[in-house]
Parts: structure tokens; sequence; C-alpha cells
């Protein structure tokens, strides 16, 4: 899953309630997603046919910026893949019920879709461990 729909995945979750430093914290750490990672990811999802992420990175980059402006230019970028999660997460602890509030609804309309879809990404991949674990899978026959 790419970093950006993680953050997506994460973002819109629900959580607990929170304190209003801790909320600007959270949307502070949003304010580091860079537009150039937007956009690449924009561009992928369209060239690769993909309707759902194609809808939700244009208004998420447009709050980014907004958040940007609000809170300062980005910060260095992650390192890989398991940074970006940990950054995910950090933003996802901080963006509770309180916060969920703070996110447009150009962002919730136009990445709830894909949020629902990279859930059942998950879930297809936690099983798949599940079975790993178990000894129980069986990889798919290819033709």
């Amino acid at each position: 899953m790419k970093p950006a729909a993680a953050l997506l995945v994460l973002l819109l979750a629900g959580c607990a309630a929170q304190s209003n430093a801790s909320l600007n914290d959270s949307l502070a750490k949003l304010a580091s997603v860079t537009i150039a990672d937007l956009n690449a990811a924009a561009a992928d999802a369209g060239a690769h046919g993909d309707v759902l992420a194609a809808a939700c990175y244009p208004p998420l980059a447009n709050w980014v910026m907004t958040m940007q402006e609000q809170h300062g230019a980005p910060i260095a970028a992650p390192a890989g893949a398991f940074s970006a999660f940990q950054q995910t997460r950090d933003v996802y602890k901080g963006l509770t019920a309180g916060g969920l509030a703070a996110v447009p609804p150009t962002v919730k309309l136009g990445c709830s879709a894909l949020y629902l879809d990279a859930m059942g990404d998950v879930t297809q991949f936690v099983s798949m461990l599940a079975l790993i674990a178990t000894g129980r899978y069986v990889p798919p026959i290819l033709p």
C-alpha cells in the first residue's frame, strides 16, 4: 500500500477524544506530507486506472496545502515505508473524534471509497498472513 493510501486509511478511521494541542500537533504533522508525493500518487492512480485513488488525491492535496499554509512547509520526507507508516500512525493518534471534524467534506467524500477499498486490501493481507502462519495457505496455481 502506498504511504499516501496508508495515511488516508489511518486518517479517516475513527478513534477517541483529544485536546486542542494534540489536534494542532497532528495537523502540523499532516502538513508535512509533500504535495509532490500526492501528485505522484495521483498520476500513478490515473495511469493505472485506479478511479478510487484518483478521486481522493486532489482534494487531499488541496487540504494539505491549506495545512502547510497554517503550519509551515513540509518537514523531511520519511526514509522509507516503515517510517512513512510510523509518521502516519503519529498523525492518526492525534486526529481523534474531535480532530476528524477538521477534515473537510471534500476529502471525506473524495477519499471514502478509497478508504473502504484499502481496508478490504488490509483485511485480505492479514487473512493471508494468518493462513501462512497456521500452515494452511495454498498459493494460487498460475496458468
